[in-house]
């Protein structure tokens, strides 16, 4: 059995506060969505190097980027964490793409930095 569990940080839930009500709507239903899919990666791309391990689900002009994590239980079970780490305007050129991807990057470092400092 799966069980699959969703997690916003709080940039992530920041970030959606932002968003216009239609937008927050549809991004919360589209990640909600992913506790039914069979293969994460088949519902959304895994982003470019040196992102890779992570995963974006685009909504209209809006990005929520996520992680998985797939343990194994010792009943036998397969525990799945979905982890939304931000959300932010989808990338229009390749200027904002850069732009999203320093985002993205900064957002991943401070996170690690955070997780280390809690061990």
């Amino acid at each position: 059995m799966e069980r699959v569990s969703v997690i916003w940080s709080a940039t992530a839930e920041a970030g959606l506060a932002k968003l216009p009500l239609e937008a927050r709507q549809s991004l919360l239903d589209g990640i909600a969505a992913l506790r039914d899919a069979d293969d994460f990666g088949a519902v959304c791309d895994p982003l470019l190097p040196p992102l890779c391990e992570k995963f974006n689900f685009i909504c209209g002009r809006y990005k929520a980027i996520y992680t998985v994590q797939r343990d194994q239980l010792a009943s036998g079970d397969v525990l799945t964490r979905v982890e939304v780490v931000a959300v932010t305007a989808k990338d229009r050129t390749e200027d904002e793409k850069r732009q999203i991807y320093r985002l993205a990057q900064k957002l991943m470092n401070i996170i690690e930095e955070d997780e280390s400092e809690q061990e």
